[in-house]
């Protein structure tokens, strides 16, 4: 298997940072593509965060409340292959 860093993505135009409002699934969690993974609070709006790969949820890199920038690390997730 082969490890990812999910990374905080690009939203919309001019929005640099959110914040961690919570996590939909815990460390060693399998996750599906698509499921849900993190809620962010960005500028405007709360979004929840899908995963973009199925695997195991490895490490939650930060904890809620924490203020992330785009292309921060989110979680570490070893893929299926």
């Amino acid at each position: 298997m082969q490890s990812v860093f999910i990374k905080v993505p690009k939203v919309a135009m001019g929005t640099e940072e959110g914040e961690v409002i919570a996590w939909h699934a815990a460390e060693g969690a399998k996750l599906t593509r698509g499921d849900d993974l993190v809620e962010i609070e960005f500028d405007k709006a709360t979004q929840v965060l899908p995963s973009p790969v199925s695997g195991t949820l490895e490490e939650i890199c930060v904890a809620p409340g924490t203020v992330v920038q785009v292309g921060d690390r989110l979680c570490r997730v070893a893929c299926e292959s």
